[in-house]
């Protein structure tokens, strides 16, 4: 495993990986419709051989096997050994697991009919070099279907604790958004000119409008931004005080107030549907 993403292998195998792990149970409730839209796109059927990209506890991969033939089967690959492990755990028929930085490890030519990923595929040093070697790995004719978020902008999961941060804990440094990170395939155009850079043909993009529902109250919505969102670059730089944390807490309670009740947070969301052929 070359040493290209090294970063992203240690924040999803320890630090952010393990918040993640916490927390996990809630996010895959809040992101399962995603799942919908994602394996309807990819209609994985049969006897295929389907990768699901970035599978972290493998959910999506389980649901993706429960589509699949009995001559079929997924292979959930992720670069973090953590999330892994939690996904080997839970077993299932016609499943495999493969630690694996996908960028450039050797699938094998023609390995796989389909790709699928949700929140996978956007934390490539290399997008393009990412990208090309998963169309190696397809058959002539194999499908990728990729599930990203749109810009942070347009999200309020990351655009609310984002303000809120910003206005009770100080400034934040220059974000490039195309860096790696949740929200690096946004701009639908860019990431189409990468595809069809990575050789891929018949690029296109579905933008689907949510409501994501997260499965617990208000506080427990905070209590998860404060570990894992898009505050904690801006806790880290700088460590904001408990007071300045409630304040933060308050002003995202108040933003969701009309969408929240002691069981749950709807939230509005627009993710990019990427569908494209090797």
């Amino acid at each position: 495993m070359s040493d290209d993403n090294k970063d992203q292998r240690d924040f999803w195998t320890d630090g952010g990986g393990l918040n993640w792990l916490a927390y996990e149970a809630d996010l895959d409730a809040s992101f399962a419709e995603i799942d919908q839209h994602l394996i309807a796109a990819g209609q994985p059927a049969g006897d295929m051989q389907v990768m699901d990209l970035g599978c972290g506890t493998g959910r999506t991969t389980r649901r993706i096997a429960q589509a699949l033939g009995a001559g079929g089967s997924v292979t959930g690959v992720d670069i973090s050994s953590s999330l892994l492990d939690a996904a080997r755990a839970e077993g299932g028929t016609g499943i495999s697991y493969l630690e694996a930085d996908a960028q450039d490890y050797a699938f094998g030519d023609g390995a796989f009919d389909l790709i699928l990923s949700r929140f996978g595929s956007m934390f490539f040093a290399d997008p393009v070099a990412g990208l090309a070697n998963l169309r190696r790995s397809l058959v002539p004719g194999g499908k990728m279907v990729l599930a990203c978020w749109r810009r942070g902008k347009e999200n309020p999961w990351f655009l609310v604790p984002l303000k809120a941060a910003i206005t009770h804990f100080g400034p934040v440094g220059e974000i490039d958004p195309t860096a790696p990170g949740p929200t690096a395939f946004g701009d639908e155009n860019r990431v189409l000119g990468l595809l069809e850079q990575a050789g891929f043909a018949e690029a296109g993009v579905e933008v689907l409008d949510l409501s994501l529902r997260y499965p617990r109250g208000i506080e427990d919505f905070i209590a998860l931004q404060f570990k894992i969102g898009s505050m904690t670059r801006l806790i880290a730089e700088h460590e904001p005080d408990d007071a300045a944390k409630d304040r933060a807490a308050q002003m995202i309670a108040e933003a969701f107030a009309d969408s929240s009740s002691a069981d749950q947070v709807l939230i509005p969301a627009r993710i990019n549907l990427f569908t494209a052929v090797a």
